[in-house]
């Protein structure tokens, strides 16, 4: 059974909606202004407003499956569980921006547990994208151009790299002689020590010689 604070992933056609425990079978989710969930490419909801509510578990899933899903605890810790109950229900019934990269119903659920929005969502979609600008340069440009472009980076991050390791290893040479000099000055600090301590016994006589003087005087 979920525990207040814990991510809820409900697996709809399509796209994962989430939502936040708070406990009593209750959970705290971004829902259109229809109360249906909000999937991660509803675009219309870039602008347009969406609420928070809190709803039993068993509504908001329906007859889709859910699991509890805290695996970014592995990288990141999350917040204290009464922290995380507190932050959902303080935000129930206000109106929040819908963005499809920028702040979905992931993004939501997770800056509750962990105070920073993330959506594994949009990664995978990111790479997705990616993929297939790839595949569609490689497709109208040919593998030899893309081969070629894909060499002139490397190269270029070559070139910074080497720079760098060559700007270290410079940094690197400097650090005995730096060494050397801070030797030399610890070794003249005992002579300029022995010279204070001189000055300081020979001062008492010194300071009788000039009072004997202006006494002959």
């Amino acid at each position: 059974m979920p525990q207040p604070g814990d991510l809820i992933e409900i697996k709809r056609r399509g796209y994962q909606h989430w939502a936040v425990d708070v406990g009593d079978g209750d959970v705290v989710h971004l829902v259109k202004d229809d109360n249906s969930s909000l999937p991660i490419y509803q675009s219309d909801r870039w602008i347009r407003g969406c609420q928070v509510k809190k709803e039993k578990l068993e509504d908001v899933a329906g007859d889709n499956e859910w699991q509890v899903n805290n695996t970014r605890d592995r990288k990141q810790a999350p917040l204290p569980a009464e922290q995380i109950e507190k932050n959902a229900l303080s935000l129930v019934e206000n109106t929040v921006h819908y963005r499809l990269l920028q702040y979905n119903c992931e993004h939501f659920a997770n800056e509750l547990r962990y105070g920073h929005a993330t959506s594994m969502q949009v990664m995978k979609l990111m790479v997705g994208v990616g993929v297939i600008i790839v595949v569609l340069a490689v497709t109208i440009v040919g593998p030899s151009r893309v081969a070629k472009a894909a060499i002139k980076g490397a190269n270029l991050v070559f070139t910074k790299v080497r720079a760098a390791l060559k700007a270290a290893s410079a940094t690197l040479k400097a650090v005995p002689a730096a060494l050397k000099a801070a030797s030399a000055a610890l070794k003249a600090v005992p002579a300029a020590l022995k010279a204070a301590s001189a000055a300081l016994k020979a001062a008492p006589a010194a300071l009788l010689a000039i009072s004997i003087k202006s006494t002959t005087t």
